[in-house]
């Protein structure tokens, strides 16, 4: 946004990230450019340590906790790429993107495999993952973070809607979250597209 127009000078100095969404930069105070979602990147750490303490409350919990720490990642990432709007924590943003998608992907295309499928699978996303973000990182590619972080959004929620009917009975609990999860696939991409500059 044009930084002429801030009602504070920016403290972590001009803009470097490449990104930059729908709030006014700096309108609250100079510490921090995008307030609003600077603040929401708060219930991402909010909600992964719910899911730790939750986790460590049922001592027969099979929740994997990476996932937690994964929430609370891009909590902090994301964070600090909306109070700063500086290149490095756009990539750190970006990076926790994948960090938690990567594992949930792993998670859900491994489910009732066999050892050898599922050690294929866990070699295929890490060096797919590594490409990526080396790429992403190297070459300053924002298309491949994109489009590969659209394609695991779509892999969770595809193979998430096929497993619901196996692990959810009730029909109505499983129509509400079979809508909650089409909801997510569909939604974010007009929102996101509506909220660049």
């Amino acid at each position: 946004m044009d930084t002429s127009s801030h009602a504070h000078a920016p403290f972590w100095g001009a803009q470097t990230s490449y990104l930059n969404f729908c709030e006014e930069d700096y309108a609250i105070t100079r510490y921090i450019a995008e307030f609003i979602n600077t603040l929401s990147s708060i219930t991402f750490i909010l909600y992964g340590c719910y899911g730790l303490f939750y986790t460590r409350q049922r001592k027969n919990a099979r929740s994997p906790v990476l996932l937690y720490y994964g929430l609370i990642g891009i909590g902090v990432c994301s964070g600090g790429y909306h109070m700063t709007l500086k290149y490095h924590t756009q990539m750190s943003d970006e990076l926790s993107m994948h960090l938690l998608t990567t594992p949930l992907v792993y998670r859900l295309l491994t489910s009732n495999a066999t050892p050898e499928k599922t050690r294929l699978v866990g070699i295929i996303l890490t060096i797919l993952f590594t490409v990526v973000m080396v790429t992403h990182m190297v070459m300053d590619e924002f298309l491949l973070h994109a489009t590969t972080f659209a394609l695991a959004i779509y892999v969770i929620v595809t193979r998430s809607r096929r497993i619901i009917p196996q692990q959810c009975p009730d029909p109505k609990v499983r129509k509400s979250i079979q809508t909650v999860s089409t909801f997510g696939l569909v939604c974010p991409p007009p929102f996101s597209q509506s909220w660049k500059r």
